[in-house]
């Protein structure tokens, strides 16, 4: 068997903690080799690169996220991944309260070089359909990398002088967004049946309300997603301060999964947030860099006043 193969695949595995490595690289790698062999084949597949990445990361996360807690994200993600574009292609693409403008927006929908968000639509509803009907999720992880790759990718051609300008779809903002909650998929095993749909439709719920607000406040003229973001960004804010909140009172609590499951599904948008306002408004970017830092902060002190309290008690039942 090729040397280049086994540096390929211990290379692959550089996705994995060192620990992990040393534990196991050598009996993964001799069965690979094993595959191959029997394949007659002198390279990795990239199914094969591509399930090794995402095992590696989520076995990263496992270095210090609960295996329940990596579910949990990874249902969330792929959830939340899905319920996006489909809210955007339904209310604001089709955008049927949007009356005056309805037309020329079915006519651009139509066309996926000038809107590549229906083809990120597209691979999200395919990896749901994997999740919920495929046994074993077989084809999820690489469905799920082709989503992260698509959106990072167009999200480097919007900027593109002289493509921007003519792009009628989902923008930067959300192309990051939906390639973060990608990689937050790869790392658990998505659930199945209703405690995946039932995720799914909450999440498209909620994200309609924001193009609603957003279709409502400016009397139904056509918007686009920039504008969704503005009308959004007051409510998510207090969402996400809440929610980090919880994250807190849950870790102090010692309810690690719950609070895990909260603090990592929120990252993605606490990220986007941040990354828009440092780009368009830097004050309140700081701003908000500033409250979570607090918001961090104050439950820091309180799990360590939490942790003080309980020993002292301990320590005072222990001399009675």
């Amino acid at each position: 068997m090729s040397a280049d193969l086994e540096h390929s695949y211990r290379r692959a595995l550089a996705w994995y903690p060192r620990s992990w490595r040393e534990r196991n690289a050598d009996v993964m790698v001799g069965t690979l080799l094993d595959v191959a062999e029997a394949e007659h084949r002198t390279r990795p597949r990239r199914a094969e690169l591509v399930g090794l990445a995402a095992s590696g990361l989520s076995a990263r996360f496992g270095t210090f996220l609960e295996p329940s807690a990596r579910n949990a994200i990874s249902t969330i993600a792929l959830a939340t991944g899905v319920a996006y574009p489909l809210a955007y292609f339904a209310f604001q693409l089709w955008s049927p309260w949007s009356m005056e403008h309805a037309p020329d927006s079915a006519a651009f929908g139509l066309r996926p070089v000038i809107n590549p968000g229906l083809f990120i639509a597209a691979v999200w509803l395919i990896a749901l359909a994997i999740a919920l009907f495929v046994p074993r999720q077989r084809g999820l992880k690489p469905t799920i990398a082709t989503t992260i790759v698509a959106s990072i990718a167009l999200s480097l051609v919007y900027r593109v002088p002289g493509i921007g300008n003519q792009w009628y779809g989902l923008m930067t903002t959300s192309m990051v967004l939906l390639a973060a909650l990608g990689v937050l998929v790869l790392i658990g095993t998505p659930a199945r049946g209703m405690r995946l749909a039932i995720p799914t439709a909450v999440a498209f719920a909620a994200i309609t309300g924001g193009y609603l607000a957003a279709q409502l406040s400016i009397q139904g003229l056509y918007f686009d997603e920039r504008y969704f973001w503005v009308t959004i960004s007051g409510p998510l804010i207090t969402l996400l301060g809440c929610a980090t909140l919880a994250a807190v009172m849950f870790g102090i609590t010692r309810r690690t999964t719950i609070a895990q499951t909260i603090a990592v599904s929120i990252a993605p948008w606490i990220a986007t947030l941040l990354i828009r306002f440092l780009a368009y408004d830097p004050w309140n970017g700081l701003a908000l860099i500033g409250i979570g830092a607090a918001l961090v902060g104050f439950g820091a002190a309180l799990s360590a006043a939490f942790q003080h309290t309980s020993t002292v008690r301990r320590e005072d039942f222990t001399r009675l």
